[in-house]
Formats: C-alpha cells, sequence, structure tokens
C-alpha cells in the first residue's frame, strides 16, 4: 500500500474528514427523513486519498450556474402499508431531538443507530444535507462527530493508475448493514409525524429549491441515478485526494460520487433501501431512475 504524507495538505485533510461524515449524514439521514440511506451519507469526515498528489495545474474558472427552483411533483401519497400510530402533539423544532431518537428505536434495534443520533438539532442536520444532496452537493457542516468513520479512504497501485482498497469500502460495511435492516415502514410513520418541522426547517434554510418535499424527491432522484459500477474504477491523483480516470464518472455530482465510495457492493444496496422507502412515501414509480441489475 503506498502513502505519500504532505504536510501542505493537512487543512484538505480535515476538510475531508469531515466530508465523510456526511455520507453517514446523509444515510442515517434520509431514513430519518424517510427515505432511508444516503442522505447523512456524504461521510464521515472523508480523509483524503494518500495519494501523492501532482503538482496542481490550473484550475478552470467554475461555471457561473444558479440552481433552478424544482418545481415540485404531486403530493407523496402515504402508502397504504404505512397506517399511523398515535402520535405525540409536535414538539419545537429546536426541542425536537429527543422525539427523533424515541422514534428511531422503531426503526432498528441496532444500538449504533442511537449512538449516531446522540446529537443536536438533527432536523436541521438532516435538511441541509437533504437539500445539498438535491443540488448535487456534498455538504461538509452539519455531520456529527458521532458518525465519523474511522482512518482514510486508502488506495493501491494498479498498473499506471490506483483503485480503492478493501479497507476502503470496508469501513461503510456497518453503515449499509444498518441502513439496509431499517424498517422502511416505521421510517415513513416517523417522516409522517414530523414532516412539518422538516419543512419548517427548509423554510429556515432560505433553500430556493422550494418546499423540503420538493428537495426530497430530487436528492431520491440524485441518488438512484448514480451508475452501478462494476469492479474496481480506476482513480488518479487530484487534489484533494484522488479523481477517477473516466470522464463519465468524475463528471458525476460530488453526491453521486461519494455514494460511490460506499464500493460496488454496498452502494447497490443503499440505493434498493432509498427506492424501497420512496415508494412507501408515495413517489410514483415513474418518477424514480431505475436501478441497474
Amino acid at each position: 500500500m503506498s502513502e505519500a504524507p504532505n504536510p501542505t495538505l493537512d487543512a484538505i485533510l480535515e476538510r475531508r474528514r469531515r466530508k465523510r461524515t456526511l455520507l453517514t449524514l446523509l444515510a442515517v439521514g434520509v431514513a430519518v427523513a424517510g427515505i432511508g440511506a444516503f442522505f447523512w451519507l456524504r461521510g464521515p469526515g472523508e480523509d483524503a486519498s494518500p495519494i501523492a498528489p501532482p503538482a496542481p495545474a490550473p484550475a478552470a474558472a467554475a461555471p457561473d450556474t444558479q440552481p433552478e427552483s424544482i418545481a415540485p411533483g404531486p403530493e407523496l401519497v402515504e402508502s397504504p402499508a404505512a397506517t399511523a400510530l398515535p402520535t405525540q402533539p409536535l414538539p419545537p423544532l429546536a426541542k425536537s431531538d429527543s422525539r427523533v431518537r424515541e422514534l428511531a428505536a422503531r426503526w432498528s434495534s441496532r444500538p449504533e443507530l442511537l449512538q449516531w443520533l446522540a446529537s443536536d438539532e438533527l432536523i436541521r442536520r438532516v435538511v441541509a444535507a437533504v437539500d445539498a444532496t438535491a443540488r448535487g452537493e456534498s455538504p461538509t457542516d452539519q455531520a456529527p462527530a458521532s458518525m465519523r468513520l474511522k482512518g482514510r479512504f486508502e488506495v493501491v497501485e494498479s498498473g499506471a493508475a490506483w483503485v480503492a482498497a478493501p479497507s476502503a469500502y470496508a469501513r461503510y460495511d456497518l453503515l449499509t448493514e444498518i441502513v439496509s435492516g431499517l424498517d422502511s415502514e416505521a421510517l415513513v410513520l416517523a417522516y409522517r409525524e414530523l414532516e412539518p418541522l422538516f419543512e419548517e426547517a427548509h423554510r429556515a434554510l432560505g433553500s430556493s429549491l422550494g418546499s423540503f418535499d420538493a428537495a426530497l424527491r430530487q436528492a431520491i432522484r440524485e441518488l438512484l441515478s448514480t451508475p452501478k459500477i462494476p469492479g474496481q474504477p480506476l482513480l488518479e491523483p487530484l487534489l484533494p485526494g484522488h479523481g477517477y480516470v473516466d470522464p463519465a464518472l468524475e463528471g458525476l455530482s460530488a453526491a453521486q460520487k461519494q455514494l460511490l465510495r460506499f464500493g460496488p457492493t454496498n452502494a447497490p444496496r443503499v440505493q434498493h433501501k432509498v427506492r424501497e422507502i420512496a415508494l412507501r412515501l408515495g413517489m410514483p414509480e415513474s418518477e424514480l431512475p431505475p436501478l441497474a441489475d
């Protein structure tokens, strides 16, 4: 395994650690929001890949694009299977964390889930992560420390290029197991109960995407349209970390490329859970990108 420390990249590495936490944020976060997998999925503080980067080429000017407002689709129709349970009066948004954790106990018996949610402002964090995913972005500031993965996204040499080391994908195994095993019906019921708080938090965010419902739909489509990659895609050193040799992969959105970091086995499992919960929320199947076989 090759690693070339570069002290000039310390600040970049720290930013990547925070990004990796968002992967979990997006995963559990959309679970909280009702689609179950990637929305805190911009992973726990992703470290930069330990590739020795070349001297950076002059960066091309970023196109001056403004995100367009997303037209809301038809209202989500609750699945008949999601029969409402007796609910408590909604707490204020600022005091909603304990209610989120109480509901989360119905989604999974895994203690790690509640450990991940041992933070504050959970709904606000989820809303920010979902909104960023809808834009194809990968937020870096919403991830609680409790969700940070350990270690770096390591790479190994493969001919003249690089590929992800097995340990890089293995870091997401536990997260994938927990997300895949979440009770989709319980998630939908929780989202229905808390939906006014999600909308309140989204309004406070000042997003141009319209309602939280519209942002959620777009985020779901963003994740489900991420291509399935068989085998090991080749990587090349870029600042920060690495990029894909294949221009089609490198051209994906930041959110989609982060989902690919789950690996060729884990990423499709996350997508299947996202799709399952989207259908339970009542999103028409025609609105969802088909999953690759």
